[in-house]
């Protein structure tokens, strides 16, 4: 089960809803921008939540050659409000589920399954940008990808870079330069967080390091913050 807090005016939180039907360990957790949604994975797979009716969304059932959710980011074009969930997989697949109303219900459909990705390895990370419609994916392997995303959710790849001995744990994207956001890098291992340019992938000379490992990350691009 899956707890939802709510928060009052003194600041504290009471226990608002329980969230009941994985029946495995839960692995990730994204929730929409504007935290109407929230999507789970894990070893069981993925599902989608209305946080209002605090009710399971309808979706695809889980196959199990996907494999362990293991990453996930919300996809909504700028061009498009159709909202859509992308997640990774640890069999490196990618997998989208595209949202429908029927009878005035929201719904999800899979609209695509991609993979293995170059190197059959684990999804590690995924970041989505509304203003460029470019997925950004990173993998166990040391492999980063950026693809555009299309009207019709299909994925157009865009460039891809390889670290060697490097372990990607998360991805996100940087301030805007130009008409363009670069690609931050964070690893598992080691703390030194790269920076891949738009245009085709290239390495920053001067990465960051912050030694220490990391689990996950949270960026807010617009105050230049990364937690």
């Amino acid at each position: 089960a899956m707890l939802s807090l709510r928060s009052n005016s003194k600041q504290s939180y009471r226990l608002h809803g329980k969230l009941h039907g994985h029946s495995g360990a839960i692995v990730r957790l994204q929730a929409t921008d504007d935290g109407k949604y929230l999507a789970s994975g894990g070893t069981d797979g993925t599902k989608a939540w209305d946080l209002h009716s605090m009710r399971e969304i309808p979706g695809p059932t889980w196959l199990e050659t996907h494999g362990a959710t293991t990453a996930m980011v919300w996809v909504k074009r700028e061009d498009n409000m159709t909202l859509a969930l992308v997640y990774g997989t640890q069999n490196s697949q990618l997998v989208c589920w595209q949202g429908f109303k029927r009878g005035g219900k929201l719904v999800f459909e899979e609209v695509f399954i991609t993979g293995p990705l170059i190197k059959s390895a684990e999804i590690t990370g995924l970041a989505f940008d509304a203003s460029s419609n470019r997925l950004a994916v990173c993998h166990r392997g040391g492999v980063i990808q950026l693809w555009t995303v299309a009207d019709s959710m299909a994925l157009k790849f865009v460039w891809s870079q390889e670290f060697k001995n490097y372990v990607p744990r998360a991805v996100a994207f940087s301030q805007l330069e130009g008409d363009e956001r670069s690609v931050l890098v964070f690893p598992l291992y080691g703390g030194y967080i790269h920076t891949l340019k738009a245009d085709k992938g290239t390495v920053a000379d001067s990465p960051w390091h912050i030694s220490t490992n990391i689990g996950d990350v949270a960026v807010n691009a617009q105050k230049g913050l990364v937690c």
